[in-house]
């Protein structure tokens, strides 16, 4: 399979409550493996389309993740302001923000791969690029983040491509890495994160931060509570917060969300986890919509993914478009038998304290 037939596949955006298949056969090995340096300048290649509203960059040596982590710039007015300093040559970010998403952690019985699976409910309001990163002190990883049109609907311009591939490494919503732990946020209506006065990150930064240092889910959750996690500022408010679905290549499974100033950890009895727009770890997810139809369409296949699971998936907003998980068979977020570690892989995180709980298992 080549490069492009493997972005199309894991660019497989629906509208809605379809499903995006976001870690495909290889994805992550090949496409990091492009991201490896050809030339001595850091920064990204330029922004290739894809497919309508998706395109690709590949980021090329440091994009200054330690040097965020140190600099305490949490609130995400404050991390803005540090991407457009630090990566975007100073030139202003128009902002584009997500509404929700849906993620399923699944295993394939058709292949016996362990999935991580999601939906972007903002396509094609918001367009989307492919990044692979490479960096000498983290793990090789594969995402996606945002276009920065500042509008809906709206094509983006060049300058808004190179931006948005400026800042895409610390805008990443979503992705895979090498180790095979996947990760993603979604929009989440309220949120209070402890506030101990230890270094203060943005919650956007989230993402980048375990795709690059964490291998294991149990390794991003000790990583997460070295950070006391800041919601967004006065600006976007409105907005609520986030919360984080995570998912490793020995199946392991976890939605960790910040709610009366505790972390929350929610792991599934089930052999499957999704995560919608809802608090989890109260158990509020189990009334939403969305997360009753993932949920009953998994457990009636015996809590996999199947073909037929996929082909029962919902029917696209647009007859036009194929119909979400109808795609080819997603593939392993497990890496790459043989892979190399990086030069300087992570130091493993100590646990931290936070509150676990477990969703009453299904009748």
């Amino acid at each position: 399979m080549n490069i492009r037939s493997m972005i199309k596949h894991v660019a497989a955006i629906t509208t809605a409550v379809g499903m995006l298949l976001a870690s495909m056969a290889g994805a992550v090995t090949a496409l990091a493996e492009d991201s490896k340096p050809t030339t001595a300048v850091d920064g990204p290649t330029k922004p290739v389309r894809i497919m309508d509203n998706l395109y690709q960059t590949r980021y090329t040596g440091d994009y200054k993740l330690d040097d965020y982590l140190s600099a305490n710039a949490g609130d995400n007015d404050d991390y803005l302001a540090w991407l457009r300093a630090n990566l975007n040559h100073g030139k202003p970010i128009p902002l584009s923000t997500t509404q929700a998403c849906t993620t399923l952690a699944v295993t394939d019985t058709d292949t016996g791969h362990d999935l991580m699976v999601r939906n972007m409910d903002w396509y094609p309001a918001v367009p989307g690029m492919m990044v692979a990163t490479a960096p000498t002190d983290g793990y090789r990883s594969v995402g996606v983040a945002p276009v920065m049109t500042g509008k809906a609907n709206a094509t983006p311009t060049m300058d808004e491509l190179e931006t948005s591939a400026n800042i895409a490494p610390l805008t990443t919503m979503d992705g895979v890495n090498e180790k095979g732990l996947s990760a993603a946020i979604l929009q989440i209506h309220r949120w209070q994160a402890p506030n101990d006065g230890k270094p203060s990150i943005s919650q956007l930064a989230v993402v980048r931060l375990l795709l690059d240092k964490a291998a294991t889910v149990d390794e991003a959750i000790s990583l997460l509570g070295r950070y006391d996690i800041a919601a967004y500022g006065d600006k976007y408010a409105s907005l609520g917060g986030l919360h984080y679905a995570l998912a490793d290549a020995t199946g392991a499974k976890a939605t960790i969300e910040f709610d009366g100033g505790k972390m929350h950890v929610t792991r599934p009895t089930d052999t499957y986890q999704t995560t919608t727009n809802t608090m989890t770890w109260n158990h509020e997810i189990e009334s939403d919509r969305r997360w009753k139809k993932v949920d009953t369409a998994v457990r009636e296949a015996g809590g996999s993914m199947t073909n037929g699971t996929r082909s029962a998936c919902w029917p696209p907003l647009r007859p036009t478009r194929p119909a979400p998980c109808n795609g080819p068979s997603p593939t392993t977020s497990t890496p790459r038998p043989g892979s190399s570690p990086p030069a300087a892989a992570p130091t493993r995180p100590e646990p931290s304290p936070s509150t676990e709980s477990r969703p009453p298992p299904h009748p």
